[in-house]
């Protein structure tokens, strides 16, 4: 085989290679955008609670930390199952930052002070399922406990710091 058609060849198997390597690395960077768009959907649709305790959050929230137990009761069974069905979402959550599915640093953006404000009122409560299930609530609670031991670096408020955001 005469030289020349060696090297030709070799310059295809390079351009070959590179493109290939160009395309991988333009397919991986759109899969950790997909990736990370379905991150933060599973996220809001994880943590998203029920309708009857968004309905009613100026009352649950009026409530002191670690609400009294007939504090709770007082507000009806069904606004009390709406509570419980949204520690079972934090709950859920907590095991999904745990297993690095979602990064802390984004549930602390979109809803830490939610979770936060919302342990502290309840985790009294929600303290009477523990002597029958000492794992109740205990992603619930670990998420509580990362959100304080790794805050974000608060700066101004989204509304203020992106006031000149365009799309």
């Amino acid at each position: 085989m005469p030289v020349e058609l060696q090297i030709l060849f070799n310059v295809i198997g390079t351009i070959t290679g590179v493109l290939f390597f160009v395309y991988a690395t333009v397919q991986f960077r759109a899969w950790l955008a997909t990736r990370k768009q379905e991150t933060a959907l599973t996220l809001m649709r994880t943590v998203t609670p029920p309708d009857l305790y968004s309905r009613n959050a100026r009352r649950i929230f009026e409530l002191p930390d670690d609400a009294p137990m007939d504090q709770v009761h007082a507000l009806g069974p069904e606004l009390e199952q709406a509570i419980l069905q949204a520690c079972i979402n934090y709950e859920n959550l907590g095991y999904l930052v745990h297993s690095r599915m979602i990064p802390l640093h984004l549930v602390d953006e979109l809803n830490g002070g939610m979770v936060r404000l919302t342990w502290r009122k309840f985790r009294g409560y929600l303290g009477q399922y523990r002597p029958t299930n000492p794992a109740a609530f205990e992603w619930f609670e670990w998420l509580y406990d990362r959100l304080e031991q790794f805050p974000l670096a608060k700066s101004d408020p989204a509304h203020i710091k992106y006031r000149d955001w365009r799309p």
